[in-house]
């Protein structure tokens, strides 16, 4: 299993950021480079913020994979 922080990731925007918040715990910090948009930033912080589900949604594939022997050598740290 990761180790990660455990909790809801929440992607929020602040002025022109968005931040990672876990519990009202600023997680992870973002900033606007000149040459990306405010639309590319929220697209970023949301696929952070969905690492957790994304994390376990590969955790079943694989568990599936080794129920099926399909995928003896899948390992997922």
């Amino acid at each position: 299993m990761a180790d990660f922080t455990k909790g809801e990731w929440k992607a929020k925007r602040e002025h022109n950021m968005y931040n990672i918040y876990v519990d009202d715990k600023l997680l992870f910090l973002s900033y606007q480079h000149p040459r990306t948009t405010l639309a590319e930033i929220e697209a970023n912080a949301q696929l952070i913020a969905s690492a957790p589900e994304l994390f376990e949604a590969l955790r079943k594939v694989r568990n599936y994979l080794a129920i099926s022997n399909l995928g003896d050598e899948i390992k997922l740290v």
